[in-house]
């Protein structure tokens, strides 16, 4: 990968600024004693959602960090009437890092939808009582998505849209392969220099070899569907995510809390 790098984005690697997504530190070690789950058969169901909430926490952290790296270092966008291998192919990892934000939330979504009896646990209301109004609002918002019953037209309305669109047709399911035919005729079907080739560049190893047909196909029915609820929508759907992101961080340390787990600094 190095190899292929221009000059420019060398220098980016060995000065990484500080203000780079890449420069996040981690806060001090610390740790809980290994009795804080699974030890007490009344909060079980409890401590099981606690701990998958952590793991989507880790696993959305990941996406969106792999999601803003990409537009980071992403080329710049190329003279009109001219392509960019480069940034066509940060067009295609910026559509998987959507696609799997999506992915996350979705399962999120389920979750909270198989563990809703535990939400009428004294032990959880608790929990609920003690959050701000803002992370009390932003909990609220994701389970307008859980129960289904956000306003028509509002955004949770149409990423409930959106959401079931993208997991159903948008690339998850590679067997359903008519939404990938569509994409492609569509795209397919412009007159300008993206659609003058089905693009791809083979080289001798998994670096330098890229299907770009393939993501021009994905990429134009994704973004056809964006471009029907309106609006700038990537950067409202990740403003949405980092507030849902912030809300389960909450949510599992004030459970511990409530809990009166003993928490240790270790470092």
């Amino acid at each position: 990968m190095w190899e292929t790098m221009t000059e420019k984005q060398k220098d980016r690697r060995r000065e990484l600024k500080s203000d780079s997504v890449l420069h996040f530190p981690l806060g001090p070690l610390g740790g809980y004693p290994i009795s804080a789950l699974f030890h007490d058969e009344r909060y079980r169901d409890l401590d099981e959602l606690i701990l998958a909430l952590a793991h989507v926490y880790n696993d959305l952290k990941a996406a969106l960090i792999f999601w803003e790296v990409n537009r980071e270092f992403a080329a710049p966008i190329p003279e009109t009437g001219r392509i960019s291998k480069f940034f066509g192919q940060n067009v295609g990892l910026d559509n998987y890092a959507f696609r799997l934000q999506v992915g996350i939330v979705v399962e999120l979504v389920q979750l909270l939808k198989e563990k809703k009896s535990v939400f009428s646990h004294n032990l959880w209301r608790q929990v609920l009582g003690k959050l701000s109004r803002k992370v009390s609002a932003d909990w609220r918002k994701l389970f307008q998505l859980v129960d289904a019953t956000a306003k028509k037209g509002s955004f949770e309305k149409r990423l409930l849209t959106l959401l079931v669109k993208i997991r159903s047709h948008g690339g998850y399911h590679y067997y359903q392969t008519k939404p990938f035919a569509d994409g492609y005729l569509h795209h397919f079907s412009s007159t300008g220099p993206e659609a003058a080739h089905a693009y791809v560049c083979i080289g001798k190893n998994l670096e330098e070899t890229r299907f770009f047909f393939a993501d021009a196909a994905i990429s134009s029915i994704t973004n056809s569907w964006k471009a029907d609820l309106g609006g700038n929508f990537d950067e409202e759907f990740r403003k949405y995510l980092k507030a849902i992101h912030s809300s389960i961080r909450t949510i599992v340390c004030t459970y511990f809390r409530v809990r009166k787990i003993p928490y240790s600094k270790l470092e």
